[in-house]
């Protein structure tokens, strides 16, 4: 964990690999790893290390990791705030999370202060990561994630029809 950051092959593997592992690991709901994948966040030394931890975190099915993704979502959003491609990445972690509730987590993050409708970028982290990328929370049985996206096409065809139809080609 303590080697510096390279972007050669051989690093990029052992990153991967490593929190491949982790997420195995953090799946497992044992307080110990969660702890581990926490600390991850916390020390890592690149986005990819922190960006996976922060994943895994906000995936966890049990109470206490679910708790650490929420300290963890918050101290990365005031970290980055000001890094609006980072703040997108932040959105399409949310967006992409697994459990159940991803759909209201969606909802309310459009009235949150960094979205903006009017931003393709935003708009395709936000939504389009819901939509095009989020099986489970999209296609959820009861047709809200259908309804979500429809209901959104609506209000950005008034803003950039652009935008709009794209996310209809997902």
């Amino acid at each position: 964990m303590g080697e510096p950051y390279k972007a050669d092959a051989p690093s990029i593997a052992r990153r991967a690999l490593k929190n491949l592992t982790l997420s195995y690991l953090v799946r497992t709901e044992d307080s110990d790893w969660l702890d581990t994948c926490y600390g991850q966040f916390n020390t890592a030394s690149n986005m990819t290390d922190r960006a996976a931890a922060l994943r895994q975190l906000v995936n966890s099915f049990c109470e206490k990791g679910q708790k650490l993704g929420v300290q963890a979502l918050d101290t990365f959003y005031k970290q980055w705030q000001h890094e609006p491609l980072v703040v997108d990445q932040w959105f399409v972690i949310q967006a992409t999370c697994q459990l159940s509730k991803t759909l209201n987590k969606v909802e309310s993050l459009l009235s949150h202060e960094a979205f903006d409708m009017k931003n393709p970028n935003k708009v395709r982290s936000l939504i389009g990561a819901f939509c095009g990328q989020n099986h489970i929370g999209f296609h959820q049985q009861s047709g809200k994630g259908y309804e979500f996206l429809g209901d959104r096409i609506l209000e950005l065809d008034k803003l950039n029809s652009q935008i709009a139809a794209r996310l209809l080609t997902r």
